[in-house]
């Protein structure tokens, strides 16, 4: 074998559920934690150290889609808002930016939220379901 391939699908992706997008990003951020952790040994160096470096590259650039999948998500279902909040909120917390950023982050994914509730009560109402 000369070569192994991972591809991440976008479109796949965005057909998941947002709790299940989640599952997959905290999988991809443990991998690459795990690969950065081998990648600062003392021992690691020479072509061990590019072919990691490399991995981890591909690795963040999944995880990078992930979010920007989940950003651009329009989900209604208080469930799935929230799923969504906590992802976003989490790859933005792990990037250690701007806290003021996150803080306004948060504020508007619990509007959403908010939002969201709001509107499956009162479809409930509609439909004489509560």
């Amino acid at each position: 074998m000369d070569a192994v391939t991972i591809k991440f699908c976008a479109d796949s992706f965005r057909a998941l559920s947002m709790k299940d997008l989640g599952l997959i990003l905290d999988g991809l951020v443990a991998a690459r934690d795990g690969l950065v952790s081998v990648l600062n040994q003392p021992r690691c160096t020479g072509e061990a150290e590019d072919e990691l470096d490399d991995t981890v590259d591909a690795v963040h650039d999944a995880i990078d889609l992930l979010a920007s999948i989940a950003n651009e998500a329009t989900p209604i279902e208080p469930d799935e808002v929230k799923a969504r909040a906590w992802l976003l909120l989490g790859y933005h917390a792990r990037l250690r930016d701007d806290l003021p950023q996150l803080a306004a982050l948060a504020t508007s994914l619990a509007a959403d939220l908010s939002k969201a509730n709001f509107a499956q009560t009162h479809r409930e109402k509609r439909n004489g379901d509560a």
